[in-house]
């Protein structure tokens, strides 16, 4: 186990404190929140909280110089991501593990979050200063400010204004995503087991997420450039969507082509696609993508993905799992479809595949 909570940094502070019934509800750090320019006693004021209290952490320091972590990394991202990762590590030592006796294969990260955190939020204000900067030059115009002093109070507002945050690199939008902070986890740990963030806003509900699972109907190879790429550097996400398209629409084409060329009373659409990204996968990347059959209806399939990175020496760490819902249909009006019975050529080897086919569910 492992805890950083108000007061509690350790599991053992978290229960003395329960023991105690000690409280760490305390008036609003200056720091956290200046009350003097949001706190109002009415509840109705806008802008404002009539709350003067809160259980805050505080206290906590990353040694991102000992985690090997480089410096404007640090900088750039939420605290809520280096939180995370402590909290992970405490837990394993907690557990006995470190980081050359963790079962590395099975290990996963599944992490509740809201929002990333609060830095992520006030960092991206950065980024607002051309609105403020139109605000400022229409409110000295309405004063009746000159051109030049109203340049000159843009310019010193501007140096002010952007001093406390970090510039904006490759590390601001991987910081500031919540989905990173599992991901953040996996990477400092060579986990791969999986990474998984959920909404912590109100509940946790366990999802399993997609199952690499089903008779096995094709496998293709892919190379990555930096076209596949967005600007952090790594294979962009809509990238495995196309890989999904191309496996799938070529499988399909090889078992009919008469169906696809020519044809325009129906064609195979996707009506459900998921995606689970374990791992980043860069360019000049080798990735193996194979496609399963899971079940078969009389007018579509559910398929599941699997995405291997493929090593120069042949070995394989699995990037991603997805599934994928393909209906035989007729396009109409207003982008709805009516789906129609599979073609015999595919509906025949498909069956080939499963030795079964189930009615589609309504």
């Amino acid at each position: 186990m492992g805890c950083w909570y108000p007061d509690a940094p350790t599991p053992a502070r978290l229960w003395e404190n329960v023991l105690a019934r000690r409280r760490a509800f305390r008036r609003l750090p200056q720091q956290r929140l200046p009350l003097d320019s949001y706190f109002d006693p009415d509840a109705r004021a806008p802008d404002k909280t009539y709350g003067r209290k809160a259980a805050v952490i505080d206290g906590f320091e990353f040694d991102w110089i000992a985690r090997r972590i480089p410096r404007r990394t640090f900088e750039g991202t939420d605290i809520a991501h280096w939180l995370a990762l402590e909290v992970a590590l405490q837990a394993l030592e907690d557990a006995g593990y470190g980081r050359d006796t963790l079962p590395r294969e099975r290990t996963g990260v599944i992490v509740g979050n809201t929002l990333t955190g609060e830095q992520s939020r006030s960092l991206s204000l950065r980024v607002r200063w051309p609105f403020v900067e139109r605000a400022i030059r229409a409110a000295a115009n309405q004063e009746g400010l000159t051109a030049t002093a109203t340049d000159v109070l843009v310019g010193s507002t501007q140096s002010y204004f952007k001093s406390v945050f970090p510039p904006v690199d490759e590390d601001t939008l991987a910081g500031s995503l919540s989905n990173t902070i599992a991901g953040r986890i996996c990477n400092f740990l060579d986990l791969q087991g999986g990474g998984y963030i959920v909404d912590g806003a109100c509940r946790f509900k366990e999802h399993p997420g997609p199952r690499a699972t089903g008779v096995l109907l094709a496998e293709e190879l892919f190379d990555t450039s930096f076209e596949d790429g967005n600007v952090v550097g790594n294979i962009y996400f809509g990238t495995y969507g196309v890989w999904q398209g191309r496996v799938r629409d070529r499988f399909f084409y090889e078992l009919s082509p008469e169906d696809f060329c020519g044809r325009s009373d129906a064609e195979l659409i996707c009506t459900n696609f998921r995606m689970t990204q374990l791992r980043e996968a860069m360019p000049f990347d080798r990735v193996r993508v194979e496609m399963r059959l899971v079940a078969l209806y009389e007018r579509a399939a559910d398929l599941s993905f699997q995405y291997f990175r493929v090593a120069p020496d042949g070995s394989e760490t699995k990037l991603a799992v997805g599934e994928h819902t393909a209906v035989w249909a007729t396009p109409i009006a207003s982008k709805k479809a009516i789906a129609r019975d599979w073609p015999s050529k595919i509906i025949d080897a498909l069956v080939d595949q499963t030795g079964e086919r189930r009615p589609l569910a309504s």
